[in-house]
């Protein structure tokens, strides 16, 4: 994993200029190196994955709404991040959601599910093991690796 996550960083940072432009069409430059996680888990049933999953995508939600807002209060609407974390202190998804629309016309559900829910790659899905309930939708299939984006 840690190989995985060291890659993925190299080429964040090797290929951000081609992708991160801002509005005068130069690249953005970065303000600190960036930092990734990869977690491996085992757990001992099919259901215990079930619950881990599915607190890691609501845990993924409540931190994407919160830096969606946060940043939409930056960027677009001139408050320092000291003024924007007061503002979001003590709100609820809803206020986030509200300040989203009427500020900023941004509607979180049109927001992609990725951002929203998250991505897991997985290994080698056993043909047996009802995995494919996980497989509905947004499965990018590469090198037998399994990428299952929000959408699922």
């Amino acid at each position: 994993m840690t190989a995985v996550v060291s890659y993925f960083s190299a080429c964040f940072v090797m290929h951000w200029p081609q992708y991160m432009l801002g509005d005068d069409g130069d690249p953005i430059k970065l303000r600190y190196p960036p930092q990734f996680d990869g977690r491996l888990v085992c757990y001992p049933s099919l259901q215990n994955i079930r619950d881990y999953l599915s607190w890691r995508q609501a845990d993924c939600h409540v931190n994407n709404l919160y830096n969606t807002t946060f940043w939409a209060l930056v960027l677009k609407g001139g408050l320092s991040e000291e003024a924007a974390t007061q503002r979001l202190s003590g709100t609820f998804s809803a206020d986030k959601n509200e300040i989203l629309f009427e500020e900023f016309g941004i509607n979180y559900n049109d927001e992609p599910a990725m951002f929203k829910k998250g991505s897991l790659i997985l290994r080698k899905l056993p043909e047996n093991v009802g995995w494919r309930l996980l497989l509905q939708r947004g499965v990018i299939v590469s090198g037998g690796f399994f990428l299952l984006t929000g959408e699922h």
